[in-house]
């Protein structure tokens, strides 16, 4: 056979070229990745990227004896290139007792994945605990999130050096509960057991081909325990997959506290996992949290389980202040600096005691900033939110987001107190452009007074291609566009210098006709 100089030279270039390509796409900068972490980096013979830490900062005993950080006492994340698909993340995080709800909730912020929250020791002192997270995107995004955790976690020891052994707040005491009134609230029945009021909802599955539900032990369960005014309520809510993320963001939502999650069998199709919680509160109030966490179980199990809308209500009304709402991740689109979503205490918020402020007023035009709830993910649905513009001298605004999939592809309402209009966009591959009202050629929105200072309802109905918009109480018009047709998360929405205020944000699920 004769093989030509020429086709040799072809040959070995294209062959040279796809296995550059190839080191090229799965290879990942580990510099890159440890100055985004803060924390130098190793790439191991197969090309993965480590970085970790110990944790030496509060001394541990086990069984009486000093436990250093090569005991298994350090802090990690390994990222993995993924050909046509950035990386892939999988860690470890040391957490005490304290740190474990503001790990969580920068997680949740950050994109990234709980998979396991446990204890690796016994007779511990202090308590010490193990998150497990995971994740898949691009890698700097991946690394931003671990930064996010361990800087959650740096961050309570800068308050406090040595790790809390309980909660904040006052300590319920054991008295009278109105069980109707939770029974009516969480839409299930339940017992009343020295003093201790309980429900249970069983789930189904089946280990080798064998049937089991909630009498052996596969349930979702909650129990109360104190009084209407100052109730504690633990329980255990039992998850397939993809239903973990949801319900963990609408626990810290609610502001009640995951203190494990972890696996009860082995073996079971579908698997389940298994989140357990505490919290403390008005009884009717940690009630509402935990509905809201069956609400969008439910709708994470698809149509098929859901057999009515279902709904919550973001009242902000968490613990503490000056922080992003649990549950909430942040984004921006556009240019500009980060915005500033933060709760704060106000007495004239329309419900309860805080509010949520957009409070960055970078006065960047093509400047989007938006606040993300994870815990909602739906293709039809009614979304409303109380609004007060406070400031901003390009804008005024405050928007509703839906279909969200990421900060350059969703649609958003938004009411603008300076041009004293309301207008509907989709914002496709990071440009905006508004939609026409239905029966308009050039109508830009609608033409409607945006109170400053006071107090406004925008609502947006979603439902296939159908748009219908209110302000206050208020039809306004209505749009139809085909651009996102699959489900996406929501939010709110500001522009600009606008610095908004936000309380109330009622989110509802629609049966698609």
């Amino acid at each position: 056979m004769t093989f030509h100089r020429g086709w040799f030279g072809l040959v070995f270039i294209l062959t040279f070229a796809v296995a550059h390509t190839s080191v090229a796409e799965t290879s990942l900068d580990a510099e890159r990745i440890s100055d985004i972490v803060g924390v130098p980096a190793e790439t191991t013979p197969d090309g993965v990227v480590r970085v970790a830490w110990p944790r030496n900062d509060v001394p541990l005993r086990v069984d009486g004896l000093a436990v250093r950080a090569a005991m298994g006492l350090g802090t990690w994340a390994a990222f993995q290139a993924v050909p046509g698909a950035g990386a892939m993340v999988m860690g470890d995080t040391v957490v005490f007792e304290d740190e474990v709800n503001p790990a969580l909730d920068a997680v949740l912020a950050g994109g990234l994945e709980v998979t396991a929250i446990h204890n690796h020791f016994l007779f511990d002192d202090p308590a010490v605990y193990f998150m497990h997270i995971g994740g898949r995107g691009d890698a700097e995004d991946l690394a931003a999130g671990v930064r996010r955790i361990w800087d959650a976690v740096r961050g309570v020891r800068e308050q406090a050096p040595v790790p809390s052994s309980r909660f904040s707040g006052e300590v319920p005491t054991h008295g009278q509960l109105d069980t109707e009134a939770l029974e009516r609230i969480i839409g299930a029945s339940g017992g009343l057991q020295d003093g201790v009021f309980k429900i249970s909802i069983g789930r189904d599955a089946e280990i080798d081909g064998v049937a089991f539900r909630g009498s052996m032990g596969l349930t979702t369960w909650v129990a109360f325990a104190g009084s209407d005014e100052l109730a504690a309520v633990d329980g255990d809510f039992a998850m397939t997959a993809h239903e973990v993320r949801p319900v963990l963001a609408a626990l810290r939502g609610a502001g009640i506290n995951v203190v494990a999650l972890h696996n009860h069998m082995i073996g079971e199709t579908p698997t389940f996992y298994f989140v357990h919680f505490w919290g403390k509160g008005p009884a009717a109030n940690l009630a509402r949290g935990l509905r809201s966490a069956l609400d969008v179980q439910r709708d994470a199990q698809g149509p098929a389980r859901a057999s009515k809308p279902s709904q919550l209500t973001l009242d902000f009304e968490g613990p503490g202040a000056g922080s992003l709402p649990a549950g909430f991740s942040t984004a921006l689109t556009g240019g500009g600096p980060p915005s500033s979503w933060e709760t704060r205490a106000d007495l004239s918020a329309p419900s309860g005691e805080k509010l949520l402020v957009q409070s960055s007023s970078d006065a960047t035009s093509y400047r989007f900033p938006i606040c993300v709830y994870e815990g909602w993910s739906a293709k039809d649905v009614e979304i409303s939110v109380h609004f007060q513009p406070i400031s901003g001298r390009v804008d005024q605004a405050a928007g509703l987001v839906w279909r969200y999939q990421d900060p350059d592809n969703y649609y958003v309402v938004r009411a603008n107190a300076l041009e004293d209009n309301v207008v509907l966009y989709k914002v496709e591959r990071g440009r905006r452009s508004d939609l026409k009202p239905k029966g308009s050629w050039f109508g830009y929105g609608k033409a409607v007074e945006v109170p400053r200072g006071m107090w406004s309802v925008l609502r947006v109905r979603a439902q296939g291609s159908h748009f219908d918009v209110w302000l206050d109480d208020e039809h306004l018009f209505q749009v139809e566009d085909t651009t996102f047709s699959e489900p996406g998360r929501v939010g709110l929405w500001t522009k600009a210098d606008s610095v908004t205020a936000f309380d109330d944000l009622s989110i509802k699920s629609i049966d698609a006709e």
